[in-house]
């Protein structure tokens, strides 16, 4: 339910908007009661009274440093996800089959999936960010400092698989989507990339509804996206 929940967080804003438009060195560590770590579905530190949870399957590690964080790597081999921050999540596998896959969660409230499929990679940095693989392979999410009501979604939404779709956010309220959000259309081997950092109010990228396709948005309050098709190119400002 709760990756549904993310998915559908995530291909909600993509819809709403588009129709309108390294261990040692990780700070905040005081003890084991908000750390842990498994490997092969073995939890390394105790798990009475820790805030922390880490679950994995054979062959796979999972890693939460923060009250409440919550690592997941399951569902194949191969497996990585960590989760560091206080209400941290990151998911690899938990809600379908993954191998060879990573999501990264850093920052408070901050969320990452890898997706359902293999060889996928979800990155979430900055606290409330969101990166969620969708279904298919080889799907790339990566949000900085986005927010959480911004974000990167690869790979599409429903049960369509979606392969190849790279999407890239970085910058308050930033939004890029790369495969179809809601499953329509066949959509694989999309780029959508937002380079915000120093916004205010966000911008947006869909490559959506086709393969081949790229849109990308440099700078605040723009608005890029793919019609439905193949090949399309869309990239703000025009230059």
């Amino acid at each position: 339910m709760k990756r549904a929940t993310r998915i559908g967080r995530l291909a909600g804003l993509a819809v709403g908007l588009g129709i309108g438009a390294a261990l040692a060195a990780t700070p905040g560590i005081a003890s084991a009661d908000d750390f842990q770590i498994s490997i092969d579905g073995m939890d390394l530190l105790p798990t009475a009274g820790n805030t922390a949870t880490a679950t994995s399957g054979m062959g796979d590690m999972a890693i939460a440093f923060g009250d409440g964080a919550n690592a997941v790597a399951v569902g194949g081999a191969g497996n990585y996800a960590m989760a560091d921050g206080t209400g941290s999540t990151a998911d690899v596998g938990g809600y379908g089959a993954s191998s060879f896959s990573a999501a990264i969660a850093d920052g408070a409230g901050s969320d990452a999936s890898a997706g359902v499929g293999n060889f996928d990679y979800g990155s979430a940095t900055g606290d409330g960010s969101i990166a969620a693989g969708g279904y298919g392979n080889f799907d790339t999410a990566v949000a900085i400092d986005t927010g959480p009501d911004g974000g990167a979604l690869a790979g599409g939404g429903s049960l369509l698989s979606e392969n190849d779709d790279s999407a890239f956010a970085w910058g308050p309220h930033s939004l890029a989507s790369a495969g179809d959000a809601l499953g329509n259309y066949p959509s694989s081997n999309d780029i959508a990339a937002v380079f915000d950092p120093f916004g205010t109010e966000g911008s947006s990228a869909f490559a959506t509804g086709g393969n081949f396709d790229l849109a990308a948005a440099f700078g605040d309050m723009l608005h890029a996206m793919t019609a439905i098709g193949n090949d399309l190119v869309n990239i703000l400002p025009s230059l």
